[in-house]
């Protein structure tokens, strides 16, 4: 489509589109008037990621692809319903804690609301702080949780509600996480992003140990499996060698010295892992007496109690591992200590981060303790060990050939046992490693002073701007793909078919042709829709001229193309011209000339002249019309065509007889499309002339029409488009 067409297309538009552009702008700004104001809270955490060591067990290598697949993990994690879930909780137990404080405080038409009165709020509280020492989410199966939900969305605490005012997302090319929340109420924004992280830490570093630790007990056992059987074949190594009373006695005790060797290598490293854990301890120690002398006065009661409870917890799980870990009695206690422990530490109004970091360095003092401890008991063992194969190395050894076979067994047992302890030593590496401990709080979410600006004029102004491109866009793809030859380089390239005249759309005054085409009087030297409308009849009425042919039949593919209105026109045009015209109206289905000019419908009573041509009989069915020197034959129009209706030998068949009364004359066919008639006329023209108008389309059953056109042998003289916009008329 031509270009120059798209752009007076928008041209003419304009004020549409000036129109639906302030209209966007103005709703933008009062949308922005209207909406309540937000407050904006940021929390910030390093992740870690870009500085971690390789240390997978696959041996893989660090790249681009895992650490972002890392951040999207965590995102993704961060968004999860364990987490915001536990978010949600904390926020409405803490409304119903604190009424007076509370960061969302209903209307009065919500706490008349069913679902306000069916909800105890102290059970409400009992049971969210239940869901969040063990960590669970409500369930719309059970009634009252389900209540409880429906709670949460009354005071959009819910997860979606959550969701929508919360953004989590990378800083790019950093290592850090942004977490921020955009509410009405600045302490909500605050407390949100602060305890979204926490929860987030709680639950990905129970998530991470769960994971490496389920992975690193399962290699343990498999190491202790693997040792029992290198040191079942040691033992019978060592057995055959004394039972069977062997010769050399030096071949006696290589088993057993080697097994000393292995031993003594053994407790080397032990003793060197021992002084790791002491100085890990000493480490920490120091660390923890120095956060304590930091640390203010309030609230060590508490803290203390809950330090009892936890070590009065180690004890009940060292004494349950002892029992063989299933004493069900021991465990009931052990979860009551866990009960009491989670709502003694979130009965305090506040927990600072530097008390979670005392908490931990004391649980890493007593975990590198019970490392060291463990450490004491394997030394011994290993003593123990040595002294035995100490005795045993003074033994004679037995069959050699039987020595051989259990060695060789032993070599592959001692390699398995090697790989394992790999493995082994790997994942204890992972589990230490909680990738959970790299993520530190760079920046904590603090309550905003002020609002978020309301940006209203960027707001209103992108808003109008949207809404222009977009109105301009959909008033280019209307006419890209309006199927209708709007244009005259469109008719020519939809059809192949001679074009005689383009015929502009014009708004005819008084519904009266001949007014405006006499009409000479120019109101300005601009060139009006009329005075082109006048222009190029004169153009057709030179075709016409210049054609030496006097009966012209006016048809059309379709109804409502103008066939009528074209046929007033150039008769008038022919007036002015000081030419006769003869208008004979063989339109049977629709009779728009008879009923324009008032003309008798004499032409279906017509009767078979044969040979008896008379003029004056002739002129007996002809009236007059309203413009001088045009006459008209008139029809009655029915559901018939011209072969039905009209007699063998009728006046049509006579017209050659009239060229000395009228210089032309002109038939107006039926549609094409829908009717025969324009066909059965054409034996009596002497030209055929089609109308388009330029609001139509070009179908499958106008080509089959305009193909008959084609076939005329000559008789076809072209085309009129018709309806064109005026500013369309040279495209």
């Amino acid at each position: 489509m031509d270009i120059t067409y798209l752009l007076r297309v928008l041209l003419r538009r304009k004020w549409t589109i000036i129109l639906v552009t302030l209209l966007a702008a103005t709703a933008a700004l009062v949308f922005t008037f209207f909406k309540k104001r937000q407050y904006e809270s940021v929390a910030q955490y390093s992740t870690g990621f870009t500085a971690e060591k390789v240390r997978l067990v696959d041996g893989s290598s660090f790249d681009f692809y895992n650490l972002d697949a890392k951040f999207k993990n965590v995102t993704e994690t961060m968004k999860s319903l364990q987490v915001i879930g536990m978010l949600s909780y904390r926020l409405l137990l803490h409304d119903l804690e604190n009424p007076a404080r509370a960061f969302r405080k209903l209307k009065p038409e919500q706490m008349k609301s069913k679902i306000y009165q069916a909800v105890d709020k102290d059970k409400a509280i009992e049971l969210l702080k239940s869901k969040l020492v063990k960590r669970e989410v409500l369930f719309s199966s059970e009634p009252e949780e389900k209540n409880l939900l429906e709670f949460l969305d009354l005071y959009k605490y819910d997860y979606k509600s959550l969701r929508d005012f919360l953004s989590i997302a990378r800083v790019e090319g950093t290592d850090y996480l942004n977490i921020v929340c955009l509410s009405e109420n600045p302490e909500l924004s605050a407390f949100t992003v602060n305890t979204l992280g926490e929860e987030f830490l709680s639950y990905y570093r129970s998530l991470t140990e769960e994971r490496s630790g389920n992975s690193a007990i399962t290699i343990d056992q498999l190491v202790r499996q693997q040792q029992r059987k290198v040191d079942s074949l040691n033992g019978l190594l060592l057995n055959k060698r004394i039972g069977q009373g062997a010769v050399d006695p030096t071949v006696a005790s290589t088993g057993a010295l080697q097994t000393v060797t292995q031993l003594e290598t053994k407790m080397a490293e032990e003793r060197g892992n021992k002084n790791i854990y002491a100085q890990n301890i000493q480490s920490y120690k120091n660390r923890l007496e120095a956060m304590e002398k930091a640390a203010p006065a309030s609230g060590t009661g508490n803290n203390a109690e809950v330090l009892r409870l936890k070590n009065k917890q180690q004890e009940l799980l060292a004494e349950k591992a002892r029992k063989g870990g299933n004493d069900l009695d021991l465990q009931r206690q052990i979860d009551d200590l866990t009960t009491q422990i989670v709502l003694k530490s979130s009965s305090s109004t506040s927990t600072t981060k530097r008390n979670q970091d005392i908490e931990d360095l004391k649980n890493k003092i007593q975990d590198e303790q019970a490392k060291l401890n463990a450490s004491d008991e394997t030394l011994k063992q290993y003593e123990a060990q040595i002294k035995v194969y100490n005795t045993k190395s003074k033994a004679q050894p037995g069959s050699d050939i039987e020595l051989k076979t259990i060695q060789s067994q032993l070599d592959i047992e001692n390699n398995a046992l090697k790989n394992i302890m790999e493995k082994s030593s790997q994942a204890q590496g992972l589990l230490k490693e909680n990738p959970a401990e790299n993520f530190k709080q760079t920046l904590i979410g603090q309550p905003a002073i002020e609002p978020e600006p309301a940006k209203r004029i960027m707001t209103s102004g992108l808003a109008g701007t949207s809404m222009f491109f977009l109105a301009a866009i959909i008033i280019l793809f209307a006419e890209i793909f309006d199927p209708s030859i709007k244009t005259p380089s469109q008719f020519l390239k939809s059809i192949q078919l001679k074009l005689l005249v383009v015929v502009n759309n014009v708004n005819i005054r008084n519904n009266n042709i001949l007014d405006m085409i006499g009409d000479t009087y120019v109101e300005d030297k601009k060139i009006s829709e009329e005075e082109v409308f006048k222009e190029h009849l004169r153009k057709l009425r030179f075709e016409i001229d210049s054609s030496a042919k006097k009966i012209f039949l006016f048809t059309s593919t379709k109804e409502g193309e103008g066939k009528s209105t074209i046929i007033e026109a150039l008769a008038s045009s022919m007036h002015l011209s000081k030419k006769k015209v003869l208008l004979i109206d063989t339109n049977f289905s629709n009779n728009t000339l008879t009923r324009k000019f008032e003309a008798a419908p004499t032409l279906e009573d017509s009767i078979r002249l044969n040979n008896n041509f008379s003029l004056e009989n002739f002129k007996r069915i002809i009236s007059a019309t309203s413009i001088t020197g045009v006459d008209i034959i008139g029809c009655k129009g029915g559901n018939y065509t011209p072969a039905e209706i009209l007699p063998f030998n009728n006046i049509l068949s006579h017209l050659s007889n009239l060229d000395t009364e009228y210089d032309y004359i002109f038939l107006e066919g039926a549609a094409l499309n829908n009717h025969s008639d324009s066909n059965e006329l054409t034996q009596y023209a002497d030209s055929v002339v089609i109308v388009f108008s330029a609001e139509s389309s070009i179908k499958q059953t106008d080509v089959e029409s305009i193909s008959f056109l084609q076939n005329l042998n000559g008789k076809f003289s072209g085309a009129i488009l018709n309806n064109v916009q005026t500013e369309n008329m040279d495209l």
